[in-house]
């Protein structure tokens, strides 16, 4: 699926859903690996102002020290890591206030990254109701289509992290509710 479906589908269920839900909420990312893909994607779609709060690249062990305010003790353990992933979700939703978060750390290549080959990603995804994070490992394809992908599987992961939220909430399965 392309990026642009996959970040419209996530933009109709964050609607579609606040909505239901009677509320408004937002979504920030903070991205290392994808470059701001992520954000990209999602403040690609018409009216994103409505729900995408804010979307920042923390690059470097550094800018995710400064920015973000992760902990030495976490990054010190590598970049590539779930802790980290999780990290970055949480402080981007702690910084803006936002409800959902996203975020990608992983190695993009050409080279690998803390020994990690390309398109080795931890993605972070945090909501009202806790955080996750997943690994995605996939086959090398160069580093425009590594970022892609990874781009792709945030948003997917997200997607799935707000439909699991809202079948929660109001005990039931959104997934097909507009159908």
């Amino acid at each position: 699926m392309p990026i642009s479906d996959k970040a419209l589908a996530v933009a109709q269920l964050v609607r579609r859903l606040s909505l239901k839900v009677g509320k408004p909420f937002y979504i920030a990312s903070a991205e290392s690996c994808t470059g701001g893909r992520v954000a990209s994607a999602l403040t690609g779609v018409p009216g994103a102002s409505e729900w995408f709060h804010t979307g920042v690249v923390t690059y470097t062990k550094e800018s995710k020290r400064a920015v973000l305010g992760i902990s030495s003790k976490i990054l010190d353990q590598g970049l590539v890591t779930e802790a980290t992933a999780k990290a970055m979700a949480e402080a981007v939703a702690r910084l803006t206030g936002a409800d959902y978060a996203v975020s990608t750390t992983g190695s993009a290549g050409p080279s690998a990254s803390e020994g990690h080959p390309p398109l080795t990603v931890w993605i972070g995804v945090r909501t009202p109701l806790g955080t996750s994070a997943k690994l995605i490992e996939r086959d090398d394809k160069g580093r425009q289509a590594n970022q892609d992908t990874a781009t792709i599987e945030a948003l997917t992961l997200l997607e799935e992290a707000l439909f699991r939220d809202f079948s929660h909430i109001e005990g039931r399965d959104y997934r097909g509710f507009w159908a």
